[in-house]
């Protein structure tokens, strides 16, 4: 089993065998299950390679080496319509709930 650690970007960790900000595939999926481990799959609104989930009345969209997006993840803590991450949002905070959409570096 790998044990280097990654950031979800949103508070949560998880493990994966690849160097941190190597921003792939499966690290872009490990990082939406660590988020919400009980939550489905969203569709972010600028396609793939993004990967988005939802979580209750929320949805995150993480997006992975390939997209012009790579190493960003973005929060929509207002619904579960899967924004991409967004610089010109403000940063996602380190604890609590965003009042609005914002955005944070996952590694």
């Amino acid at each position: 089993m790998c044990q280097t650690v990654h950031s979800t970007g949103l508070g949560q960790t998880y493990f994966s065998c690849n160097a941190t900000g190597a921003h792939s595939q499966t690290d872009a999926e490990a990082a939406a299950q660590a988020w919400a481990p009980a939550g489905t799959a969203g569709v972010p609104d600028c396609g793939f390679p993004c990967i988005g989930r939802i979580s209750g009345a929320s949805c995150a969209v993480w997006c992975p080496t390939g997209s012009n997006l790579a190493g960003l993840v973005g929060l929509n803590p207002l619904s579960a319509v899967c924004l991409c991450p967004s610089a010109g949002n403000p940063l996602c905070p380190v604890s609590g709930t965003p009042s609005g959409n914002c955005y944070s570096i996952w590694n």
